[in-house]
């Protein structure tokens, strides 16, 4: 798996994104995985199962 560095979060953005992971009980590298999966698959209109099918390929 591939290391990213996000750079130049607003304070705000990481105070609301660390307060999320909080509340869900997550850490904030797991809510940011689990938010932008479920805005890719919202955009390409994939499911878990497209995923693991694309795996088996």
């Amino acid at each position: 798996m591939k290391t990213y560095t996000l750079r130049d979060i607003p304070s705000y953005v990481h105070a609301g994104w660390k307060a999320a992971a909080a509340v869900k009980g997550l850490s904030m590298k797991q809510f940011c995985y689990m938010a932008l999966l479920s805005e890719i698959q919202k955009t390409l209109g994939r499911s878990d199962k497209d995923k693991e099918k694309q795996d088996e390929e």
